[in-house]
């Protein structure tokens, strides 16, 4: 653990990243990973761009860290449906601390501005099927009138 991002950046020189993670400060207490046991996996078994899948067994909490970089709006994980905290290590990478047994580990990337986006797009184009329609509607009931008129 470093205190300061300076500190965090400084300490990547001075490790072995296959078997140390540099964490901030503000990560989870009591986080001892240890050595890996030796029943403990992880496979990758999905892939899509905004969704990896995961199955993976631990015999204690472990700390997974991912190859992925870290973007703390938009990536939400999940262990069997239940929402846990995607961390940061390494200054870069993404991280995830993992509750002991089997279970199902989902990162889905949907960040909030991608919902308003889709929000404002789909109330955007119901506005616009709606005039479209009226406009349809307004020259339909004008037409016979103009019709009447010229006879």
């Amino acid at each position: 653990r470093v205190q300061t991002p300076s500190e965090e950046i400084a300490a990547l020189g001075d490790i072995d990243r296959g078997c140390i993670a540099v964490m901030a400060a503000d990560m989870p207490e009591g986080l001892d990973p240890g050595k890996p046991g030796e029943n403990d996996a992880i496979e990758l078994t999905d892939y899509t761009p905004n969704e990896l899948r995961y199955r993976y067994s631990a015999e204690t909490p472990r700390l997974a860290i991912f190859s992925e970089i870290y973007y703390p709006d938009g990536w939400i994980a999940s262990v069997d449906g239940e929402e846990i905290d995607v961390l940061r290590a390494d200054w870069t990478l993404r991280a995830a601390l993992l509750p002991a047994g089997e279970h199902t580990l989902v990162m889905r990337f949907a960040p909030q501005s991608y919902k308003t986006g889709a929000s404002v797009s789909l109330a955007s184009s119901i506005t616009l099927l709606l005039l479209v329609l009226l406009s349809l509607v307004a020259m339909l009931f004008k037409s016979p009138q103009r019709a009447s008129k010229q006879d």
